[in-house]
């Protein structure tokens, strides 16, 4: 009996643990489908991010900067998926550690105060935005919401929207 969920061409988990471990000839193991599923985007955000000590979290962090985050984007780069694996393997510490994912910011969630936002800063990015609300307080998006002059049924939305981002 299956739950209906369908199998991913490519276990990311499995290719974490070869990463980890350094095997540098896993990616020619993979089956054609298997590379066509492999992204170095995903895996490197899975990667970067390590469940346990700080000195093997910061270890990752800075290896995958310096390995993979900087020339990903390399046009050049970008059509040598096996090279790519080989400088995510770089990365590995020789055993297996545990890794989590690191949820981007909700575009929903945020879509009424990052319109808001953008009436005072109108050339920034949605990411500039999220950075915004990432490092002002919540008193300080709520003061800044407060002194806006909004009407104040708009301000009650923005600010249950803060205290929810917030939390």
């Amino acid at each position: 009996m299956t739950d209906g969920k369908k199998k991913p061409p490519l276990d990311i988990f499995r290719v974490m643990e070869q990463i980890d471990k350094r095997n540098f000839g896993f990616y020619k193991t993979l089956t054609d489908e298997e590379k066509k599923a492999f992204s170095p985007l995903v895996i490197m955000r899975w990667i970067s991010a390590v469940k346990g000590s700080r000195e093997i979290n910061e270890y990752y962090i800075q290896m995958v900067n310096e390995m993979i985050n900087r020339n990903l984007w390399d046009p050049c780069l970008s059509k040598h998926p096996e090279l790519l694996y080989m400088l995510l393997a770089q990365c590995g510490i020789g055993q297996k550690v545990n890794h989590e994912w690191i949820k981007g910011f909700s575009r929903e969630k945020k879509s009424k105060l990052n319109n808001f936002l953008k009436q005072y800063y109108p050339t920034a990015s949605n990411n500039e935005l999220d950075f915004l609300v990432s490092i002002n307080s919540k008193e300080q998006l709520i003061s800044m919401v407060e002194e806006s002059g909004l009407q104040d049924d708009e301000v009650k939305v923005l600010i249950k929207e803060i205290k929810e981002l917030k939390k």
